[in-house]
């Protein structure tokens, strides 16, 4: 079986990551993959965004990927904050990693890979690469990340069944490892190999919380008690910060430090450091928008991508 990688990387993150594309091909074998659980379709909106201090803004919201009928979904932007990549399915049900530029308001393939899916893309902490979930034929979900000036994928690790991550630095990461009823977080250092197992049964947002030494995640152990945790990276304490919305697990926090979740409809705001409880911010349904569940934030609190859901007529 044949695997054909076809990249685009982006030259200046200062600016518009858009403005240089390297393309690579190569050819290596590899097995044709399956989706692990069925994606629905999903479309990517874009808000104009802004919080500080009690005052709150949400407008201008814009499909932007407007492919009606596929899987549109898991935004992370880009540094600058004026692209972001994702996931997105095509006529053959696999999943490809693509970039949109908000400045020039251009959708663009980044991986052709038609013989496995790829899924969660996420920048390097260096900003050198971006890593992403390749899934294969037999089921095998590893992490791996493509480099600008390199035609391959390179794997980050040989630990299978990965579902999501986070980086905690170049050498330490998140993973999200799919069990069988306990979905568990680990968290392993590249360099050395140390792998940590410190919660069972979590949510699939992993983040390294601004300003601290910690990576939050959600507790599902208790059906009805979803909680946002803490965990402490070198002791391994872990501790609650605040009971999600009712089930809710699809969270984000904001470069400076706050929590922004949603219900599907509504979004809230946490403050740690100030807020008792969760606080109302917005009601997605005033811009027709019924049924959200990821959502992301770019580096400078400017815009915020939201996934919803499309209505099967």
């Amino acid at each position: 079986m044949i695997f054909i990688y076809l990249g685009s990387i982006f030259n200046s993150y200062k600016e518009i990551s858009m403005k240089k594309l390297l393309f690579f091909a190569c050819i290596t074998f590899l097995s044709v993959p399956i989706v692990l659980n069925a994606q629905t379709s999903s479309e990517i909106y874009v808000f104009d965004f802004k919080i500080w201090l009690d005052q709150f803004s949400l407008s201008n919201p814009v499909n932007v990927t407007n492919n009606p009928g596929f899987y549109d979904n898991q935004p992370s932007f880009l540094p600058g904050g004026r692209s972001f990549l994702y996931s997105s399915s095509d006529e053959s049900g696999k999943t490809d990693i693509y970039l949109y530029d908000l400045t020039g308001k251009e959708r663009r393939r980044v991986t052709y890979t038609p013989e496995v899916s790829e899924f969660s893309p996420l920048i390097t902490p260096d900003k050198k690469s971006y890593s992403c979930i390749i899934l294969e034929e037999d089921g095998t979900q590893k992490l791996w990340k493509y480099f600008v000036d390199a035609p391959v994928a390179s794997l980050v690790t040989d630990i299978d069944s990965v579902g999501y991550h986070a980086w905690y630095n170049k050498n330490v990461l998140a993973l999200f490892i799919v069990g069988n009823n306990d979905n568990a977080l680990h968290i392993i250092d590249i360099e050395t190999g140390e792998n940590k197992k410190i919660a069972s049964k979590i949510g699939r947002n992993l983040y390294k919380i601004p300003g601290e030494d910690n990576i939050s995640f959600v507790d599902m152990s208790v059906s009805k008690e979803w909680k946002i945790m803490s965990g402490n990276v070198q002791t391994e304490l872990v501790e609650e910060i605040i009971s999600t919305i009712p089930k809710s697990q699809d969270y984000l926090w904001t470069p400076g430090g706050l929590i922004i979740m949603g219900d599907g409809q509504k979004l809230y705001k946490f403050d740690p450091k100030n807020d008792p409880d969760w606080i109302e911010l917005a009601d997605l349904s005033d811009y027709g928008l019924n049924k959200f569940d990821r959502i992301a934030i770019n580096e400078q609190a400017s815009k915020l991508a939201v996934v919803v859901q499309e209505k099967i007529e």
